[in-house]
This record gives structure tokens, sequence and C-alpha cells, in this order.
């Protein structure tokens, strides 16, 4: 209501209760308020937004700044580099506006604002970096993933961020020059920056008001040397003995000949078993002394030179004869030694801690303790203290071991908070690496207690698992030559298989893969379901999948995950489930019922997903999407699929009833599922408590087990285990 209305009712209200009483003034009050919306008409109550500000405030860019080199895992901030095509679009908002009784009400549409955008150029480092873990508005999390170098083209890969898009260049030397840049400086400077890492943020909303935001990358970079091969530790940090070579050989610019490869390696193999990585910023003009300080310092390391007219590191550690160190008495000093002590109102007891919150990416979860459903055993799989029988609901374990990651299926392997690999369950063939009965509980094992694991898969004979060293170990009958070891013959405890870079393992039913740090798939085993193009043959070694010259293009890497049903193999890379082997009641999605097709290539399915998992007992697989929305294809003969029946399920479909899922757990005809809140949810058979529902009915549709939150779920071969804190 506008003022003309407020005060022309007032009045009419006045005069007209003078004349006509009471009804007089309502007559009065709306003839007055009628008469002033002429003079003073209504406008909505609506923020007057101006006109848009065309002074766009950017960061501010220098010429001759330090160019931030790094090593390890940092969040930088980038350099402005060059920005232009500024323009605005008004925000509105439209009003209803009341007829009253006799109708005949209109809208109208007002600015309230304007969204401003922008196009600009971030310089941020030199190259090249091999990830990029996340971008940072501010201290606002745009965005988080795993974008590699190994998939990029040109090295370079675009994204989307919520205001826009960025296109990431890695800083290799085939980087091409981008038009868009171009248009913003001229085509005859429009450099494809080449050995420099940067980003171009192309027609970016960058808010309400004309001011960039600060943006900020979090990366890693870990440059490899021939040296030696452990210039990764713990996946996000560098060896600091790497780190010297490099500030060395790449900043300083010394010949390789004038550094001793020989002590660089061996002290690289002890810092890198010590875990003692390290992730340094070379942003400022410092001596390269300082920042070797800095390094030897974090690692208790001294740089020497020696005779042979090399220079080589020499760590402080225990591994000397006190007897051969020469002694300093008081005939060796030149002059008495003096001290300074402060007096006591001087004495300050103090500890200074200085860290760097990098990201999401690096926190550790922790599982907690250990619970488990269903098949127990005579050799006391569920690790409760006895070989009692099955259990139908979620028992805990005697074991007081704090878990990082497990797997199982007659057996069960745990990875501790320490790191340390334990086993249970089915003592035989040395499926978790020991011939001998555990008693019914969690063991160490104890061939391998000396080394440190990151991830271990059960399957149904034989187990593999991965150091910190990213090397490849098996144990276990070799049926199918699943061990990849190179041969058929089985292995009796833990061997080494493949040293390198590992950071993935799943073993299913006839075969195995492997996911290196370059994101690559590899594959041993039967031949028929490795996407290999042949049905026959075994594959005795690793071998690399989706690079066979019929293959899609562009899937020799990429890869995230790969599980496996009976005779059917499911991978996912980036968000596209690739398939292959035997098509029987929906195996692996492809559409086909009985008697089925084969497959021998790696073939795409339709949709964007997140997750795929799969029980190599079972015909079928569950998938994810980005929505956490819960899919299934396959075999349904005891409603392990959750579908309110026994169909079978022939392709990729929604499973109904469920809340969003962040985990499944798939066994042989049944199936359990954690929810996004924490909740266990499970169907299929249950004739030996698999399900964990308190009792031995089955379920064709998935059923609440209880209020209790669980933070994971891991099959075993009759049901499920859980963890909470």
């Amino acid at each position: 209501m506008s003022l003309g209305q407020i005060l022309g009712g007032v009045v009419g209200g006045i005069i007209g209760f003078v004349y006509g009483g009471p009804m007089g003034a309502v007559i009065g009050f709306g003839l007055g308020m009628t008469l002033g919306g002429f003079i003073d008409p209504y406008t909505p109550d609506i923020p007057q937004p101006g006109v848009p500000n065309p002074e766009t405030q950017v960061m501010q860019g220098s010429i001759g700044g330090v160019i931030s080199d790094f090593v390890g895992t940092v969040k930088i901030t980038g350099h402005l580099l060059a920005y232009g095509k500024e323009r605005n679009v008004e925000v509105t908002e439209t009003q209803e506006s009341s007829g009253g009784k006799g109708g005949g009400g209109d809208s109208q549409t007002y600015v309230t604002g304007y969204k401003y955008y922008m196009t600009w150029v971030l310089g941020l480092c030199v190259g090249p970096v091999n990830t990029l873990y996340a971008i940072y508005a501010g201290e606002e999390l745009i965005w988080e993933g795993e974008l590699n170098l190994a998939d990029a083209v040109n090295g370079e890969e675009t994204l989307a961020l919520p205001n826009g898009s960025c296109t990431f260049y890695f800083g290799t030397d085939d980087q091409v020059a981008n038009p868009i840049v171009g248009e913003l400086t001229d085509d005859t400077l429009n450099s494809p920056y080449r050995g420099f890492c940067w980003a171009l943020l192309d027609d970016y909303m960058i808010g309400k008001y004309p001011r960039t935001p600060t943006l900020k990358f979090m990366v890693t970079k870990q440059p490899e040397f021939a040296f030696s091969a452990h210039n990764v530790i713990q996946e996000y940090d560098y060896n600091p003995i790497h780190a010297i070579w490099y500030v060395l050989y790449s900043l300083v610019g010394l010949p390789s000949s004038w550094l001793n490869e020989t002590s660089f390696a061996q002290a690289a193999s002890i810092v890198a078993d010590e875990y003692r990585g390290v992730s340094v910023l070379f942003n400022e003009e410092k001596t390269a002394l300082s920042y070797l300080e800095v390094i030897n310092m974090h690692m208790d390391n001294v740089l020497m030179y020696g005779s042979d007219g090399t220079f080589y590191p020499k760590l402080i550690r225990k591994d000397y004869d006190v007897a051969t160190i020469p002694s300093i008495d008081e005939s060796l000093m030149l002059d008495d030694p003096t001290f300074n002590r402060g007096s006591w109102t001087e004495t300050v007891n103090e500890m200074k801690v200085q860290y760097t919150e990098l990201t999401a990416v690096r926190e550790k979860i922790l599982y907690g303790f250990l619970w488990g459903t269903g098949g127990n055993g005579v050799h006391g799989l569920l690790a409760i203290g006895d070989n009692s029988g099955y259990k139908t609901s979620l028992t805990r374990s005697v074991a007081t071991i704090t878990i990082d990651s497990f797997s199982a299926d007659s057996q069960l392997l745990v990875i501790s908070e320490e790191g340390l690999l334990y086993g249970c369950g089915y003592p035989y063939w040395y499926t978790w690496g020991q011939n001998n009965d555990p008693g019914y509980s969690l063991t160490l094992v104890d061939s391998m207690s000396s080394k440190l694991w990151k991830a271990v898969s059960a399957g149904s004979v034989c187990s593999m698992a991965i150091d910190n060293l990213n090397n490849l170990y098996a144990t276990g009958l070799n049926i199918y030559g699943e061990l990849g070891n190179g041969t058929g013959n089985d292995i009796e405890g833990w061997t080494l298989v493949n040293s390198g870079s590992w950071k993935y393992i799943n073993i299913n039913y006839n075969n195995s893969f492997a996911i290196g740090n370059d994101s690559t798939l590899w594959g041993a085993g039967s031949m028929a379901s490795l996407g290999l193009h042949t049905l026959s043959g075994t594959a005795y070694s690793f071998t690399q999948l989706g690079v066979h010259v019929d293959d899609p293009p562009g899937i020799s890497s990429g890869w995230t995950k790969c599980v496996g049903s009976i005779n059917g193999s499911i991978g996912l890379k980036g968000s596209i489930i690739y398939t292959t082997g035997y098509d029987v009641w929906g195996n692996i999605g492809q559409g086909h019922d009985e008697p089925g097709v084969n497959y021998t290539e790696w073939t795409a399915l339709t949709g964007m997903w997140s997750d795929v998992f799969a029980c190599f007992d079972n015909y079928g697989f569950f998938a994810l999407n980005s929505g956490q929305d819960l899919y299934y294809s396959g075999k349904n003969g005891y409603g392990q699929g959750g579908f309110g029946h026994t169909n079978v399920i022939n392709g990729l479909t929604l499973v109904p009833g469920l809340p969003g899922i962040q985990d499944v757990a798939v066994s042989i005809n049944s199936c359990a599922v954690l929810d996004v809140d924490g909740y266990i949810w499970s169907t299929g058979i249950n004739n030996l408590g698999n399900l964990g529902q308190g009792d031995t009915l089955n379920r064709t549709s998935f059923e609440k087990i209880s209020n209790d939150k669980y933070v994971k779920i891991c099959r075993h071969h009759t049901g499920f285990f859980a963890t909470k804190l």
C-alpha cells in the first residue's frame, strides 16, 4: 500500500464519520484510499537494485611475481593472467496484485538485482601436476573429485562447477592454445603456457556483486626420477629424499652426475618404509639451501659432499657402532666452551605447532568395531570366539581391533587402524595367508606382521592385498590363474606377485582386477570375462585391459572400480559403467535373458553412475547413480534384488522403497545395503540368518534391520559384516 493510499483512506474516513457516522467512515475510507492511489500509485515492497555496476573488481595480478612450484599435495591460489567478456543479467521478481471482489488482478515484474559474469585465466604453478582433487571459492568447497593427468588429452580437462565451467591445464609440454584466451588478449599473444599449470573460467557467474572470487586449487605433484620408484608416500605426500633431488636437479640445475644415485635410492627406501612423506610449496624467493634445511629437518637427514665429488644424503639413525665413533675430550678443544643461561623469569616452556588442513580426501575414516550375521561355520568365520553355528542378528566380534578396511568370503581379512593384517575363518589352502585354524577369532598374519597394508580382497579359495608401498601380494589356490603370478601354480602364503603402483584390487569368481595409480585397468585369470575379445584362454599375468584395437576409444585409463559376477565383469570408468562376459539372467545388464549373449569386449551401459557392487557367487549386480538411488540387474530367484517378487530383472532397474544408499554387500542370493543415515536394510534368502533380521524368514523386499547406526558393511559367503564406532 502506498503512502497516498494510506493518507487518502485516513482523511476520507474522518470526513465520512463526521457526515455519516461509522458507516460513513467505512465508505469514506474506501473512497479516500482509491483517490490516494491515483495520486500515489502502489508499488510492491521490493528492493531497488539501481543500475548494474560496470566496474568489475578483479583480483590483482603482477608482472615479475614468483611462479609457484611444489611437491606433494598443496592448496594453491592462482595469479590473474587475463580477463574479459564481462556481462550482467537482471534478476527479476514477479508479484501478483489482487483485483478485489470484482477480479481483474494483474502481475508486474521488477528488477531486484544483477548476476555478474566474467571470463578469466588463472596461472597456478610449474607443471606438470598429477592430480586435481578440489577447488575452493574462498573457503567454500565448490568441486571435489579426482582429475588425473593420465586421463587428460593434450594436458587439459574441462569440468563443471556450480556457476560455470573450468578448463584445467596440468602443465604439460603438449598443451595447445585456447581460442577463448585469444579473445581476451590478442591471438598473437595467445600462449598455450606449456609447462605451466593454469585454469580458464569461461563465462563464469561470479555472484551478485562485481567481484571475482579467490579460487584455490588442491593439487598433487609427484615427479618421478630414475634412481628410485619410491617417490609417493601414502598416496598424497612426496618422498623427502626425492624432494631433495628435485631441488638440486630440477630447481638448481645440477647435473645428475653430481648426485650419488645409489645413496639417494637407499635413503629413499628407508624414508618410504618410515612413512615420512612431505609436501613442500616453493612460493617465496628463498635460497635452495633454506628449503633443503627444512626438508632435512623433517626426516633427520644431512646432505653431504663426498670425496667422489657427489652429493649424498646421510640419514641420522641408530645404524652405527658406538665404538667406532671418534671421542672428543678437553685436550682436543681449542677454546673453553661458554654457556649463556637466562634468568628463571625469562624461562618459558613453549611448543609451536603448524599444520595445513588439505581436504576431505585426506581424512582417513576408521570403521570401528566388527559385527557379523549369518553362517559362522566350523571355523568361526564371524570371529565371535566360538563356532556355535549361524547368527540371525548382528553379533559383535570378540576382537578389540579398530578396523580400517575389510573383505570376506569363507575367510575374513581385516586391516587394522595401524595397517596390520588379520585373518579368520576357513584355514585351508592358505586362503588368508596361514594354513592353520585361527581359533574362532581374528589372528595377526604372522608372516606379514612387518608390513603395513592399505587394501585387501577375499576370494572363495584365495586372497589378494596391496601394501603401503603399492605392491601386490597374493595367497591361496590359483585355479584359473587369477592370482596373476605368471603361472597356474598355487601360492602357499602371502607372496609378492607384482611390484609397482597399485591402488585397487578385486578378486572374483574366476579372475581378478587391479587398478594402477595411473587409473589403468589390469586383469588376470579366465579371458572370457576380461574383455580381451576372446572366449578362451588364460591370462596368468596381469594384462592391461581396454587397449585392444577394437575397444571403444578412451577406455585405456580413467578406471575407478571393477567387480565380477558369475562369468561377468562390471567396471566403472568415471560415471560410465562398462560390462563384459556372459549376459544370462541380466548378469551384466546388457538386456539379454536366457540363453544369453557373450560379450567379449567392454560395452557401455546407458546412464550416469557413481558406484557398482557385485558378488562372484551371483548372477547380477547393483549400481548407484549420482543421487545415491539403488539399481539392480540380474537373477532374482530369492528376491535378492528387493523388488517384492522373484522374477529376473533384465537391465538396471530402480529398486523401490529405499532411501539414499551409500554402501552395498552382495552375498549368495541375499543383499544388505547401508543407507545415507547409517541404517541397514536387507532382502533375499535367510536360511542361516543371512539378513540379520533376527529370524530365518526369506524376504523379497528390503526391510530395515534396526535403529542401530553403522558406518560400513561387507559381504561374506552367507551373510554380511558391519562396523560401527
